[in-house]
């Protein structure tokens, strides 16, 4: 290039209305004035000296992060030659504009130069905005018209095709209707009973009675009850009439009814008339007896459950507390040494049989505090690394038994959570447990933790053990549920540590699922809410 043309483009340059830097890798090399009155920056030096991060929000409007995305669009530049592309940037003062990007790949010595060209075009997508809601405004407008049409026309067709049918449902009806039918003349005070009517109430060859005569048909417990509704319809507190009751039929059996029905007023609002429709739901009553009945025959059973399993789990804990005591003291040879060495051996299966069976007793307990509705959270914030690691280190006596690996991958820099410590501890023991039972020889657990696209803290736990099907899942997901359940199955456990893990996750208002395939692995998903997180400042 020559000077002459060399300084005609710093001309151009420096001149440009156009926001334009040279950018060498992640170092700005050089911008014009527009630049700094676009982002706000009083010194060029200043504007140089800064790291691009930091002339972008964190994010991107598509929500990725601004650093890949960035990464993305120089190197599709530099293939092409020239990308374009629109950016959200951050003035010196923290406001965020859109911008349209240029950036087009210049040959220099042994690489290559970006140049940079930025346009403000925050007025062009306020106005793109604006037509976007002025679009969406008539497309609604629009919708709502076309439906209203529709429904007029629903309606006009309904209102034609009830009128023709009208008269023929009332035929059909009176005729054949296994409900009865009834027309009050509430002046003359006069009953007109269908045959249906009269066979429900017990009563033969009566189409017509006075009101007073068919109250007295009613169960004189309910008689109150049945005045009641008819006159809350009669004074126009009620649209429709609609009572169920007793009826004493003639046989002198009881009969549950369901009676409907509707006044006709005059001008003056006074009525002169009724007529509706009564059904025999006896049958239904008894049904709806029943089920409450057994419904309150299984609650009670629940109840029994609960408290039986909690007072036998309480009643166990002691003497198993007791049992691995003693196995402690006589281990450690407090009170003189042991006979033979085999009786060591036998202590310490003795103290780790029964340090299983009291934590299967712990976790039968804590079902049954959440099958009681009675499970007491005690929240605090928890650092997730800390804990984790703490997890970890208790598992990994287990692990090193099976020669599997534990690793883990926290994310740096996140939040602490708001949770119960010792549930969460909980929680992460059982999937941990359950993660090195499952692996082989040799093989690989481990703990991730992020906070995912939603904002919701994210906790995996991820295994190459034998894995599961979908119906597998939803075994080991029920209360003492076994995938391998026979006789001679190969892993103990008592089923209770991933549906309790569940329940103490949906405890904090979170969500656990599971993915898996035979022969592959398992990985169990715990997300805990937002709300959930707390800003360590």
């Amino acid at each position: 290039m020559t000077e002459f043309k060399r300084d005609q483009y710093q001309i151009l340059f420096e001149r440009s209305a156009d926001a334009m830097l040279i950018l060498d890798e992640e170092t700005f090399v050089d911008c014009n004035e527009a630049v700094l009155e676009m982002l706000g920056y009083a010194d060029r030096d200043e504007m140089l000296s800064t790291h691009p991060s930091q002339l972008s929000p964190s994010h991107q409007p598509d929500g990725r992060p601004s650093f890949d995305k960035a990464n993305e669009m120089i190197a599709i530049a530099l293939e092409t030659g020239s990308h374009r592309f629109r950016w959200m940037h951050t003035r010196a003062n923290g406001e965020d504009f859109p911008v349209e990007v240029l950036l087009t790949a210049i040959p220099f010595q042994d690489r290559k130069l970006l140049h940079v060209v930025w346009r403000d075009i925050s007025e062009r997508v306020d106005m793109e905005e604006e037509l976007h809601r002025r679009y969406d405004a008539i497309e609604e407008k629009i919708e709502e018209r076309t439906k209203s049409l529709q429904a007029e026309i629903a309606e006009r067709k309904r209102m034609e095709e009830a009128l023709r049918i009208s008269e023929e449902r009332f035929a059909l009806a009176m005729e054949g209707a296994n409900e009865g039918i009834w027309d009050w003349d509430i002046d003359a005070d006069l009953l007109h009973l269908s045959p249906r009517h009269q066979e429900i109430i017990g009563l033969k060859d009566r189409p017509y009675i006075s009101s007073l005569e068919w109250f007295d048909n009613i169960h004189p417990a309910d008689r109150h009850y049945f005045k009641t509704c008819l006159s809350s319809h009669l004074k126009g507190e009620n649209e429709f009439f609609s009572c169920e009751f007793r009826i004493l039929t003639s046989d002198g059996d009881v009969c549950w009814v369901h009676n409907r029905g509707a006044a006709s007023r005059d001008e003056l609002g006074s009525t002169y008339r009724m007529a509706g429709s009564i059904a025999d739901i006896t049958e239904r009553k008894l049904a709806e007896a029943e089920l409450n009945e057994a419904k309150d025959q299984a609650e009670k059973a629940t109840v029994a459950k609960s408290e039986f399993l909690a007072n036998m789990s309480h009643e166990l804990r002691t003497p198993l507390n007791a049992i691995i005591g003693f196995s402690d003291t006589i281990k450690e040879e407090i009170f003189g040494p042991l006979a033979s060495e085999k009786y060591s051996e036998y202590l310490v299966d003795i103290r780790n049989s029964g340090q299983h069976l009291l934590e299967l007793i712990n976790d039968i307990l804590d079902v049954s505090v959440i099958e009681a509705g009675k499970l007491t959270l005690e929240e605090n914030r928890i650092d997730i690394a800390s804990v984790v690691d703490g997890v970890l280190q208790l598992i990994e006596t287990r692990a090193q038994k099976n020669n599997v690996v534990l690793a883990k991958e926290i994310d740096k820099n996140l939040p602490e959570l708001w949770v119960d410590e010792r549930r969460f501890k909980q929680i992460l023991i059982n999937l941990l447990s359950n993660a090195v039972k499952f692996s082989p020889m040799g093989g690989e657990v481990k703990v991730t933790a992020n906070i995912n696209g939603t904002g919701s803290f994210r906790l995996a736990v991820i295994d190459q053990g034998i894995g599961m099907s979908e119906e597998d899942i939803d075994i080991a997901m029920s209360e003492f549920g076994q995938v391998d359940s026979g006789l001679d199955r190969k892993h103990e456990g008592t089923g209770l540590g991933l549906p309790l893990s569940k329940s103490l996750v949906e405890a904090h208002h979170g969500n656990m699922h599971i993915e898996s395939e035979p022969g592959i692995g398992t990985k169990v998903i715990i997300d805990f809410p937002p709300d959930k997180l707390v800003s360590k400042n």
